[in-house]
């Protein structure tokens, strides 16, 4: 187990909650109390775990050592809310619940994966469900998205092969201006100003700007 990458599990699961139990004692004779607009939005930018409003739990290299667990299902067993069950012998199909729900509303990420042996014990061990990053630099590159598909992924992320690309061509293009004075030696290795409009589809946008703006 400690080999094992760190393991985020992550269950965003909705529950309901009495109003009533809330409002003040007027409330409960018929007086109508406005709350406002109440209006709810996820957020993209970095928040503390307890003020996600989901429940998180993650596991990473100490914790699973810690356990000596033989395989990834016997500590997820362990969580709150977490119920495990196997289907005949080590190996065999496995069933992940979190407070009742089955593994069609759940996914586990398994983030840190650098080498292909790590992402063949997780797609072995971790029941359900399964999202895997795969990040240029490594091994893992080697894995198709068809492979992680047969392998049991549900959804596989490239989350830097367009960011590392785009750099690469942003540090050519700029040392070949920094060197020349000029950008005309990096032309063939730029995209168009036609193609770039057609990529973004800017006539739609000057439209909408003629119309509304």
């Amino acid at each position: 187990m400690q080999t094992l990458p760190r393991l985020a599990l992550l269950a965003a699961l909705s529950c309901g909650t009495s109003l009533a139990t809330a409002l003040p004692a007027a409330a409960q004779d018929d007086e109508i109390i406005d709350l406002g607009e109440i209006v709810v939005s996820a957020l993209r930018t970095a928040v503390e775990r307890l003020r996600t409003g989901v429940s998180v739990t993650v596991l990473g290299p100490d914790e699973l050592a810690k356990d000596r667990d033989a395989t990834v299902a016997s500590t997820l067993a362990k969580l709150p809310g977490v119920a495990v069950t196997q289907s005949g012998p080590f190996g065999s199909t496995t069933n992940l619940r979190i407070r009742g729900a089955d593994d069609r509303y759940l996914a586990v990420f398994v983030d840190g994966i650098k080498h292909i042996k790590e992402v063949e014990i997780v797609a072995r061990q971790v029941p359900g469900p399964k999202v895997v990053s795969i990040v240029d630099g490594n091994e893992t590159t080697a894995l198709t998205a068809k492979a992680l598909e047969e392998m049991g992924f549900a959804v596989v992320l490239y989350a830097v092969t367009a960011l590392f690309s785009a750099a690469r061509a942003m540090a050519d293009a700029l040392a070949t201006l920094k060197r020349d004075g000029t950008p005309a030696a990096a032309a063939g290795a730029m995209m168009t100003y036609g193609d770039f409009s057609t990529l973004v589809d800017l006539p739609r946008f000057q439209k909408l700007d003629e119309d509304y703006g």
